[in-house]
């Protein structure tokens, strides 16, 4: 495993994005199963497949795009 490392655990993460374990724990069950993210070791973390950054670069490109048409729309 060589992408980045979340060290967080999912209960960590539950509290950041102020939502319950339970709702995130299929989240992140369905992240690993498509091949975005794995575990690093039980309860240590997870960590950033090649396809999860390609999936995160792609987000963000949609977001800069969005943020454009906005501004051009406030022009």
């Amino acid at each position: 495993m060589d992408g980045e490392r979340v060290r967080e655990s999912q209960e960590e993460i539950a509290e950041l994005f102020h939502v319950s374990k339970g709702k995130l724990n299929p989240l992140m069950q369905a992240l690993v199963a498509v091949g975005c993210i794995q575990k690093y070791r039980a309860r240590s973390g997870y960590v950033v497949t090649p396809l999860g950054t390609q999936v995160i670069d792609y987000i963000d490109q949609l977001n800069a795009m969005e943020q454009e048409q906005q501004q051009s729309k406030l022009a």
